[in-house]
This record gives C-alpha cells, sequence and structure tokens, in this order.
C-alpha cells in the first residue's frame, strides 16, 4: 500500500475534532470525553509507516506537557526540542518542523512572562527558543515583551498570569494552540502533517478532558515558586489525574 493510500485510510477512520464553543468562542473545558479513545487511536496509528509513527511520538512528547518528564529542566526541554528540529530538517519536513517550533514558541514566551511575573531581571541563559529567548531579552521591559502584535493572545495571558487565573490561562494556552495547528494543518488532508496534527489536536481534547483545576493551580505556583528562586523549571509538567479510559 502506498503512503498516500495509507494515510488517506488512516485519516477517512478518524473522527473530526472540535473545540467546544459558546457564543462563538472556544471553551476548551466543557467537554468530558475524546471522540476517541487512546486504545483505539493506537491501532488506528498503526496503520502508519514505522518511521513516520516513531517520529510522531518523538513530537507528541517533546509538545505535550503531560508527557514531560517530571523534574525536566529547560536545558533539557530544550536539547530535546533542538535534536527534534534538526531531525526534521534532515528529513526535509519543514511543515512539521514549524508546527514544533509554534508550540514551543508559545511555551517559551509564557516562560517569559512567568519569569517577569516573579520579578526575575532580564534573562542572559537560552530557557525556550533560542531566538524567542532574544527577543524576549530585548523587550525585557516592554509589554508583552513589544511582541504583542504578533501574538495577539500574549496580552491575555500577561494579565491571567497576573490574577493567578491558573485555569484561564490552560485555557488561553490551549485555544492558542489549536489555532496553530489549524493554521498548520490547512490544506493537508491525507499526508503525514495532517496526522500529526490531528493528533495533536486530539491531545488538546485530552487534556482538556483530563483537566484537573486544582493541579492547574498547584503547577502554576510551582513554576511561579521556581521562577521566584531562579530555577530552570520553566516547563516542568505537573502529574495529572488518570483516567483509563483515555489511557
Amino acid at each position: 500500500m502506498s503512503a498516500t493510500d495509507r494515510y488517506t485510510m488512516l485519516m477517512a477512520s478518524l473522527p473530526h475534532l472540535a473545540l467546544p464553543r459558546s457564543g462563538g468562542a472556544a471553551v476548551p473545558f466543557v467537554c468530558d470525553r475524546t471522540p476517541i479513545n487512546r486504545i483505539r487511536l493506537e491501532q488506528r496509528l498503526g496503520w502508519m509507516d514505522d518511521d513516520d509513527r516513531a517520529l510522531l511520538g518523538r513530537i507528541e512528547r517533546a509538545l505535550a506537557w503531560e508527557l514531560l518528564p517530571i523534574g525536566v529542566t529547560d536545558r533539557e526541554l530544550v536539547a530535546t526540542v533542538a535534536d527534534l528540529l534538526a531531525e526534521l530538517a534532515d528529513r526535509g519536513a519543514a511543515e512539521l518542523a514549524r508546527v514544533v517550533q509554534d508550540r514551543f514558541e508559545l511555551r517559551t514566551l509564557v516562560a517569559g512572562l512567568r519569569r517577569r511575573q516573579a520579578g526575575q531581571s532580564a534573562p542572559t541563559e537560552v530557557f525556550g527558543d533560542p531566538e524567542t529567548c532574544a527577543r524576549i531579552r530585548r523587550g525585557w521591559n516592554a509589554a508583552r515583551f513589544g511582541l504583542g502584535a504578533l501574538h495577539g493572545w500574549l496580552a491575555d495571558a500577561e494579565r491571567l498570569l497576573r490574577a493567578g487565573d491558573a485555569v484561564g490561562l490552560e485555557r488561553l494556552l490551549i485555544t492558542a494552540s489549536w489555532r496553530q495547528l489549524e493554521e498548520r494543518g490547512f490544506g493537508h488532508h491525507f499526508d503525514l502533517v495532517a496526522v500529526v496534527v490531528w493528533v495533536l489536536k486530539w491531545g488538546l481534547i485530552d487534556r482538556a478532558v483530563r483537566h484537573d483545576p486544582g493541579a492547574a493551580d498547584r503547577r502554576f505556583h510551582t513554576l511561579l515558586d521556581a521562577a521566584r528562586a531562579g530555577h530552570a523549571l520553566s516547563f516542568a509538567p505537573q502529574p495529572e489525574t488518570s483516567d483509563d479510559e483515555h489511557h
């Protein structure tokens, strides 16, 4: 079976994904289940080429916060993403590299906001996407690092951080990540990019389904405390509640 036929069959077998909406706005945390559970999804993904399936796994592990090892440091995550981007460059997978870059840039911007909220001075080290870190450093004293025109969600992220609204911030980041994936997936229907975008969107829905407001609040304050102490934990995940239906 050709790759085209394989991915056409795979994508045709997967349900349509959409974030729940209310009054025209996406409301990630009102959904109570994913359209397909992880076990069945894995069965469908078994139709992929082995190398592509392994690459998808590496992308998921690098981009899904809940899949990061507990206690991972910024330096370790930067190295992981750099290795992944180098692999994608070797494969000539520019579209997938942009998918990875988008999420890493978003994370880096939020980490910068957390550091500034914690009272740190402009960072000299690379704590995320190197280019974004440089932009943050240059715009450290500006509202939204001077990047609000490029990233419209930054104003709301800044406001939610100041308010200590962990649930609102997570909702915002899921929605912003979803929009990025929608943009990168445009025009891709039956290829590897389409599959990767679909699976990452499924992961956002799964995260919303399993969302624990108490865990989000603990993570919010853990990261803020780490930033105040100067610890390199800008992206550290928190343990999530388990749900056998989705694993």
